[in-house]
């Protein structure tokens, strides 16, 4: 199969596959609520994520947060994905942010090697807190809505 064809046939079955994706997005439970807690302390928030875009955008309109997040890195623009730590260092790159003053909440083995090789401390949910692939997470825990937000009010830096 020539090259071009190849990747006009993936466009297509992309194409198809996201026209419905936006009814099927399951919320995970405490997502919305976490954003917003975050936003409203001043938090700067961004998408680092290896899937399309307009998954991206429509999972955003979803949790009604699209104007929460400040930078979105897709996979659209990268020319390698996680596991490698490029998604992430392009996206401390666009925030202009050094990885020790950020934190990344995911949720896959492949996504915790990807922040960690960055430099980036991160948080594991979804998962089981004894698996071993998951030794090098500041935490694990099984359920996004166990966290909560909490500032020292003295605190002026919330970048």
């Amino acid at each position: 199969m020539h090259k071009s064809h190849r990747a006009e046939l993936n466009r297509k079955i992309q194409e198809r596959v996201l026209v419905d994706y936006g009814s099927k997005i399951r919320v995970i439970d405490g997502a919305i609520e976490i954003l917003n807690a975050l936003s409203l302390a001043g938090i700067r928030l961004a998408i680092c994520s290896s899937g399309p875009l307009q998954a991206i955008e429509s999972s955003l309109r979803a949790l009604r947060a699209t104007e929460l997040i400040e930078v979105i890195v897709s996979g659209d623009t990268l020319t390698s994905g996680k596991p490698l730590p490029l998604p992430y260092l392009l996206t401390l790159e666009r925030l202009c942010l050094n990885a020790q003053n950020t934190i990344v909440f995911e949720d896959t083995v492949a996504e915790l090697v990807s922040a960690t090789t960055a430099g980036i401390s991160t948080v594991v949910v979804g998962q089981d807190a004894e698996n071993p692939n998951f030794s090098k997470a500041l935490c694990v825990d099984p359920l996004l809505k166990n966290f909560r937000i909490s500032l020292d009010s003295n605190n002026e830096d919330r970048s």
